[in-house]
Order: structure tokens, then sequence, then C-alpha cells
């Protein structure tokens, strides 16, 4: 259907003009009137006080009277627009309200007792006054037309004798003086000017109470479809109702005669249903009301009615389970209209039949039938059933004008641009503009892009609300001011925006990746404790934390809350569209790049056992960086190369070897610097642990490369990544709590102790090439210990030797290399024959070992100053140094082919076979004591052990038992260490040694030997 033509406009008059006539010409003046009504709403409602953008502190000066008219006659050319304004208000008020009174008289007069009022006249009656109302509203709230006109007057005042029409000035300030009023006087004057006339039309109470039945039946029926025609009925509803309420009829009998209860009733419901009625764009309206009113029923009333309520639920869900299966209706084909009705038809087809069945007129409400308004008696002329029939079409055929300008109509229902305009609140602040945070519009995008919110979809269409904004300023109010601030705030709440949008988006994934991540390690870890003995399943001994996000990672956010607006390509503000990925993909580059230079500022201020949690922070940024592919990014490798420092080398033209990149610099000094220092092997478990420090090497030197203190120094760089434009929003919320579980999760995993994690991790972010150079520095590094001579012959000698496949034996040849070139194995010689009695060589390394070893089994050593005697409280020698010490002196006793010498002549194996065999012994004495039911002697109150070595008193055994569990741990390490050793670099076939016993010469058996063995019994 298409619209009806401007001609159709007001082409109903010449269809009705058999029979309202005179109505239709006065309708068409109330329209008119109208119109100029809402222009000059505009007018108002845009102007804005010049009087507070004049310059402050300007005082009269008598000494340059010129200067001060120019900037008099200056400031009277400025204000005198703004007191036009008040003039045309001023004129429109008083003609709209003689207008309006004049038709209401003209309707209660005699001769128009009888004629019905058709609706169309009374929608005109209804917009005239809604239009006074609107002006009313704006000429009270409006403080900067008072402002301006005061700064008008006093202006005046100094210039009137420079002007030549001064007295027509002057008496146009008096007459809007009295119209303006002042500030503490009472406002309303142009509805208590409207009232006043109204009052004084004789039965003006029976025209208004018509009205007011017209106001409720159009609400009541639904028949507004528009906004702006429903509310026009709202407005006026509680007007008419302060008009009835003053009149003389009312006042005594609190009712009219002739008129329905249900009517006023019906309207004071409707009032009571709209608590705030728009006004006027943003401005808004509230009636007076008890505010106590009806409390004692609302209380009581709450558990009926919602004991109604759940009443039907349950009989509706009930009622399903027996409802059948509906089969497919079958619609029969009407065909399309050629042509729409034009709105005269409809217009004078529902004047008529309103006519016909309507009583409209001040006979029908003095109840005289010889004056009714109606063409037909229902009772004689017209059934019922067909009166009711012509009602429903009349209601229903309401709705055809708005469908025949369906594009109108749709614009108008999609108009929120109200949502912008704050004219009222630049009065209420009095400030030129309002700050764009306070914004309607802004903060409703802020509150979609809420993390505790799901709404992100309708982020797009609130942008949408600032183009509305501009196109009603600029063509409906016709301002260009307000298109100016609506197109700037729009553009920077689209800046805001995508700022947010990319944010959110960024955390939502890179929180995704994280918790993938982490219920991987959960899996992994589950496995190994299925597979692994508790005890030995490192998994879950070591990261215990990552145990506990169980019951976050179920209680995980929709993966896809973002999928939607992320498809969304072009955005169109303010005519011009904007590529809504690009600029997403823009700030999430900047976001991946800003987080891997913060992660490699804390791995640069950390120690070396963050390897792994650099490598899972870079993985997590990979996948975040994948799952935002659609954005068109960068290659994640390039803006990871960046950051690394791996591009520098090509930019400064050096070759590629002579500038090293960040994690290769961090991760060499970490290992020579903390690793290689502080660090002690824990063979066992195949690992380093972080050495406990001396009390007085921990004063001296500190514990640098502490977790904690690593995290003090990272926060020095300001990491904390925190929006920097942010500052309402940016509060801790859920989706920056559950990434910090995971983050915390992450980083605190694997940073007690160094093992194959971190190896495999160093393999994983080290080229082959940077492996070679981190392997050569530790080389270096435990070379440069020894001597300068043994360094340059033993660094010549490796570059030129031959390249081994494995790490360890590389080292081993280079050890071996260097404990010939040194000479160093000559001194430590010992031939595969000698005896410890008849040594040839005292500085043999396999001697020297042996007694290191024992000495390592005895006591700990106590710390310094501490006079208790607790072994607890003692650091042992392998808990100080850790097993690296013995895996060097295995390594040199195999290097020099000392490991039969040291197996053979091992002072601490000698005792734990004593100790065992002493073992076997107390075993067999316990069967028997036993069996004999004897008891154990004590000597002195002591309780005392017969052992090979003779008797022993509770702190020798203790002592001996403690040495005995040292010795053994030392021999479980030894072997383990000498099997990787023999499989690394095994020595070949040794020739066999044949050793002999030392000769034996039995003792002479005299008296004193007798009884000195006689202490000793067996």
């Amino acid at each position: 259907m298409s619209p009806p033509s401007a001609s159709d406009e007001f082409s109903h008059e010449v269809a009705a003009g058999f029979l309202f006539s005179e109505e239709m010409k006065t309708v068409r003046q109330l329209q008119a009137k109208c119109d100029e009504g809402r222009q000059l709403i505009s007018i108002i409602y845009c102007s804005r006080s010049c009087a507070r953008a004049f310059p402050s502190g300007v005082a009269a000066n008598d000494a340059e009277p010129k200067k001060m008219k120019q900037y008099y006659h200056a400031l009277f050319s400025v204000l005198q627009p703004q007191v036009e304004k008040i003039k045309q208000l001023n004129e429109y008020c008083s003609q709209a309200v003689v207008l309006l009174s004049d038709n209401i008289q003209r309707t209660t007069v005699h001769e128009n007792m009888t004629r019905v009022i058709p609706d169309v006249m009374m929608d005109a009656l209804v917009d005239i006054m809604d239009v006074i109302l609107q002006l009313s509203h704006l000429h009270d709230t409006k403080s900067s037309l008072r402002n301006d006109f005061s700064v008008f007057k006093r202006t005046f005042l100094h210039i009137k004798d420079d002007l030549p029409d001064s007295e027509l000035v002057e008496k146009d300030i008096v007459r809007l003086q009295e119209f303006m009023g002042s500030s503490y006087q009472a406002k309303g004057s142009v509805w208590d000017s409207l009232r006043h006339n109204l009052t004084n039309v004789k039965r003006y109470d029976q025209v208004t109470y018509l009205l007011l039945r017209h106001c409720v039946s159009h609400i009541e029926n639904d028949v507004c479809m528009t906004p702006s025609s429903k509310f026009k009925y709202v407005r006026v509803l509680s007007y008419l109702m302060a008009v009835l309420e003053g009149s003389d009829a009312w006042k005594k009998t609190n009712a009219l005669p002739g008129t329905d209860k249900k009517v006023i009733e019906a309207a004071v419901k409707l009032i009571s249903r709209y608590p705030v009625i728009p006004m006027l764009l943003e401005i808004s309206i509230k009636p007076v009301k008890a505010p106590h009113a009806q409390s004692g029923y609302k209380l009581e009333s709450v558990n009926d009615r919602g004991s109604g309520i759940y009443t039907r639920a349950m009989r509706e869900v009930l009622a399903s389970d027996f409802k059948k299966k509906r089969k497919e209706r079958k619609f029969s084909h009407l065909p399309d209209r050629t042509a729409s009705a034009p709105l005269c038809q409809i217009q004078m087809l529902r004047t008529a039949i309103d006519s016909i069945v309507a009583k409209r007129s001040m006979g029908d409400l003095n109840a005289k039938s010889s004056t009714s308004s109606a063409l037909f008696t229902f009772r004689k002329d017209l059934d019922s059933s067909d009166a009711d029939i012509l009602r429903e079409f009349y209601r229903t055929a309401g709705a055809f004008h708005v469908l025949l300008d369906l594009s109108a109509t749709l614009n108008e229902l999609g108009d929120f641009s109200n949502l912008w305009f704050r004219e009222l609140y630049v009065e209420l602040v009095k400030s030129a503009q309002i700050p764009a945070e306070i914004s309607l519009p802004w903060l409703l995008i802020e509150h979609c892009l809420d993390e505790n919110t799901s709404f992100v979809e309708p982020v797009l269409a609130v942008l949408d609300t600032y183009n509305d904004a501009g196109n009603c300023s600029l063509y409906g109010l016709q301002q260009q001011h307000l298109y100016d601030e609506t197109e700037a705030e729009g553009k920077l709440c689209f800046d805001h925006f995508v700022f947010l949008l990319a944010e959110r988006v960024y955390l939502h994934y890179k929180t995704v990746a994280a918790r993938t991540t982490c219920r991987q390690w959960i899996d992994h870890a589950r496995l190994q404790s299925n597979d692994v003995a508790p005890k030995s399943s490192s998994a879950t001994r070591h990261n215990p934390a990552v145990m506990t996000l169980s019951k976050l990672l179920d209680t995980d956010d929709v993966d896809s809350k973002y999928e939607s607006i992320l498809t969304q390509r072009y955005v169109s503000v303010f005519g011009r569209y904007y590529d809504l990925t690009f600029q997403l993909g823009q700030r999430v580059d900047a976001l991946v790049s800003k987080d891997l230079e913060n992660w490699f500022t804390k791995f640069e201020a950390s120690d070396a056992t963050c390897y792994v949690t650099l490598l899972s922070m870079l993985k997590v940024l990979k996948k975040t960086h994948e799952s935002l592919a659609v954005l068109g990014l960068d290659d994640f490798d390039d803006i990871l190369g960046e950051t690394n420092d791996e591009t520098l080398g090509c930019f400064l033209g050096h070759p590629a070897s002579a500038i090293r990149s960040r994690v290769h610099e961090q991760i060499s000094q970490t290992i020579l610097t903390d690793l290689c220092q502080h660090f002690g092997l824990k063979f066992d478990d195949r690992r380093f642990i972080r050495r406990q420090l001396h009390d007085a090497l921990t004063m001296t030197v500190g514990d640098q490369f502490a977790h904690e203190e690593c995290l003090r120094k990272a926060k020095k760089h300001h990491l904390s990544g925190k929006s920097v434009l942010r500052t309402k929003i940016g509060q801790p919320s859920t989706g920056k709590a559950s990434y910090g579980a995971f983050e915390k999760t992450i980083t605190g995993s694997y940073r007690a102790f160094f093992g194959e994690p971190h190896i495999e991790a160093i393999c994983e972010l080290l080229s082959h090439r940077e492996l070679l150079d981190v392997a050569n520095d530790c080389t270096d590094f435990a070379v440069a210990k020894n001597s300068k001579a043994i360094q340059l012959k033993s660094t010549e000698q490796s570059d030129h030797g031959e390249r081994h496949p494995q790490l360890l034996q590389c080292v081993l040849d280079r050890i071996d290399s260097m404990l010939k070139v040194s000479e160093i194995s000559s001194e430590w010689e010992a031939e595969p024959d000698s005896q410890p009695e008849k040594m040839p060589n005292a500085s043999s390394f396999y001697h020297v070992w042996c007694a290191f070893e024992f000495l390592s089994c005895n006591r700990p050593r106590t710390r310094p100053g501490d006079s208790t005697t607790d072994e607890d409280s003692a650091i042992s020698l392998r808990t100080m140094f850790g097993d690296g010490v013995q895996f060097a002196g295995c390594t040199l006793v195999h290097l020099l082919g000392q490991r039969s010498l040291y197996d053979l002549w091992n002072v601490s194996q000698h005792v734990i076979n004593v100790h065992l065999c002493d073992e076997v012994k107390a075993a067999s004495d316990a069967q028997i004591a036993l069996v004999s039911s004897k008891k154990s002697r004590l000597k002195n109150g002591t309780p005392s052990g017969q052992t090979t070595v003779g008797t022993l008193d509770r702190e020798m055994e203790e002592k001996a038992a403690r040495f005995v569990a040292n010795a053994r741990g030392m021999r479980a390490t030894s072997e383990r260490i000498f099997h990787m050793l023999e499989m690394t670099w095994p020595l070949g076939n040794n020739t066999p040694a044949t050793f002999a016993p030392p000769p034996f010469t039995p003792p002479v058996k005299t008296p004193s030997s007798v009884s000195a063995h006689a202490q000793y019994p067996r």
C-alpha cells in the first residue's frame, strides 16, 4: 500500500462537508495552530542561555564610556533574538488559550446542543491542549529565558537613550515582565490562564467530561500505535481531571450530572498506572499523589495475587499434558489489493459511523431524549448487535491511517533520540554542556559491555541512538549546534566502545585459553595419578593449586558470548561506515603486544624457575590469538619476534649471532647466576632444588632470586594491566577474578624446583643455535672456575675436537680432556692393585673421595650461634649442597678409572656391611632370647648393645644408625650416577687385579692378653 498524497491531507473536509462543514473548518484552524506550536516548542526547547556565556567580572568603567556603550550594544544585539523567542511564546500562548476557549464555548451554545462533536474535532482539541501544556512546562522550567530576559532589561537601561524605538522596547519589556514573572513567583501561569478561561465558559464541565471520556476510550482500546499519540492522551488526562475537580457541581456532589462514574474511575486508574509521564523528549512529569494510598490493601493482597498466579501457572502445566497435537491449519488464499483506500474515505466512514452510534453531545449529558445526538435509537431503528459491529469497525479502522504511512510510523517507533537529549539537565546544573561520561547512551554501552551481563548484542542498537539524535537535531529540531554535539559525542563514544569491546573480547578469550590450559593440566595430573604411584606422581605432588580449580572450570561462561558481535563487519555512525573488524583487530594487536611486553618484563625480573611459566603464558596468548583470528590480526610470531628483539639485528645490520634475544639473554643469565650458584642437584627426583643458604651467607648475599622479590621488582614496571581511560567501570569483576585464578595457577606451578619441565621449556623457547650458545656458556662458566691456562687449552682442544650428539657426552669429553691437558689425572692416579696400607700415591682421588663421603655421612652441621643439640634444626651437607658434589666426585672417579678401587676401599660401604652383620646377629640373638626367656642385661641403668666392634651406648647407636642411613642414601645415589656414566662414557674392559690379604701373625697368649680378652666376651 502506498501512503496518501499530500493533497489528501484535508480531503475529509469535502467528504464530510454535508454534515460537519463548520466543525471541519474549526479542526483545520486547530491543526494549523498545533503545527505552529510544535515548531515553537522545538525553538524554546533548544534555546540555551546566552547570559551564562558572557564574560564575568566586567565592571563599568566611567573613564571610557564609549567602550562600555559598545559593550552594552553588543549584549543587546545578542540577547534580542532570545527576547523575540519570549515574545513569540507569549503571543502564541495567549492566542492558543483564546482559540481553545472559544471553540469550547461555541460547542456549548444552545443551538449546538443536539449536534454530535466529531472525533476529529475531539482529537484537535486534545492536540491543542497538549501543545499548550508542553509550552507551559517549558515556560516554567526554562530558566535560561528568565536569565536572558533579566540581563536584557539591565542592558536596556544603559542604552535606551541611543535606541530609536526605545518606547516600543520598553512596552514589550513591561508586557513580557508580567508574562515571565520572577523566580520566586509560583509557576504555571500559562496553565492558570487556560483554566481560568475554561471555567468562565458556561457548561464547560460537560465538554471537559467528553474530552476525558475520549481520552480514556483511546487509551483503554489500544488504538494508539505510536508513543506520541498515546502519551498526549495521558498528559491531557490528568489536567482534565484537575479542571473537573474545580467545578462547582463536582465540589458539591463529587460527580457530574449525566456522567458515568465508571469513566471517572477509569481515568483515576489510568493516572495511577503512569506514575511518570513523558512530556517532551527527556522531560517528564510526575502527578502528585498520596504516598501511602492503599498501603494496607497492597500489603494484604500480595499473597492472594501471588497464589492466583501460581494456581493459573500450575493449571496450564497440568493441562498441557492432555493437549492433543493440532493439525496444520489451512488458510484460504487472499489476493492482494491493487490499490489502498485513500485517507479521505477512511476518515469519512469513521466520522459517519461515530456520529451514528456515539452519544457525544450536550443533550446526551443532560439525559434529554429529544435532544439525543445519535441518528438512530437502538431499540427501534438499529439493533444492538449492529451497533457493536459498527463500534468494532470504528475501533479497527483507527489503525488504517498508520498503515497507509508505514515508513513514517516505523521511523517514529524506532526513534530513540530522546535517550540522548538532556536540555533539562543543562538547565538544572546551569552548565553549558553535560559531560559525556554521564550521557545515557554512554552508560548503556558500558552496561551492555559489563562482564556481569550478557547483553552484548544490543550494544550496536544503542549506538544507533546517536544517529537518531543527529537526525532529530538536524531535521526535527533544525538546530545545528545540537547536531555538532551529537556528532562529537557519538564519534568519541564509538572509540570508547571499540576500546571496551576489544578489552572485553580479549579478556574473555584469554580466560577461555587459560581455562583450557588448566583443564589439560588437570587431566594430565589425573592420568599420572592413575598410572603412577601417588608417591612418585610429580604432577599431583607439585601442582596442588591446579586441582582446586575444578569448580571454577565447571562454572565457566559461554565461549560463544561475543561471536555474534564479532561477525558484524560494518557499523554506521552519522552516515559513515566503520570497519568494526579492523578497529577491533588494531586494538587487540596492541593488547597482545602489551601482554607480551608485560610477561617478558616479569620474566626478566624473575629467577631460573619461571621458564615453564613464560612458555605456558605464551601458549595461552597464542591460543587467544588463534581464537581471534577472524579480526585479521598480525601474525603471532611477528609480534613475538618484535617483543623478543629478534628483529633488532636485521634493523641494525648485524649478523644473527651478534645480538641475542631477550629470552636467550635472560635464560643464559639465570642459569649462570642463579641455577649454577643457588641450586643443588637432587638425583633421586632428577631435579634441582634451591639450597637453603646458611645464615651467614643469607645475611651477606641475600636471596635475591626469591619469587616474592621478583614480583616486587616487576611491580615497578606498572604491569597491573588496568585501562587508563576506564575510570568508572574498571572495578574487579567476575571475568577478571576468573582469569586471575587461572593465571595464578599457571604462574605458581613449577616454581619450587628446576627439572625436566624447565628443560623442555628451554628447548621450546630457544632455537637450536641458541641452545648451543647456552650450553657453551655453561661449559665456559664451569671451566672459568679453574686457572686461565686450563681454560685456554681445554677450549682450544674442544673447539677442534669431535662434536658429540649428546650434551652429557660432550661435557664428559671436555672434562676428560681438561684432566689430561692439565696433568691433574697424573697427580690423582692410582694403580689398579694399589692398597690403602701400601698406597704409592697418597693423593689418589678415590682415597680422598672416600674420606669426603665418610665425613659427609657424619652428624649434620649446626647453625652458627645455635647452642641446641636438636638435629632437626641442623642443615646437612647434602641438603646444603645437594647431589651435585656427589655427581662431580663420581664423575671424576669414573673418568680416572678408579671405580673398582672406590668400591673396594670405600669406608662408608664397610660400615654399612658391618651394620648389616650386626642387624642379622641382633635378629638371631632376639630369637634365642625369646626362646630362652632371658632378659637384656643393664649396666649402670643404661642399656648397652653388643656389636662386632664392641659394646655401644644409646647415643653411639643413634649416631651409628644416622651414619648408616646417610651412607645408604649416598651409596644408592652413587650407583645410579655410575650407571648413567657407564652408559654415556664406557671405559671398556679393565685388566683384572689380584688382591692378597695382609699377612696375619697370631698373637702369643699371655696373662695380660687373657685378661684383656675377658673384657670383650663374645
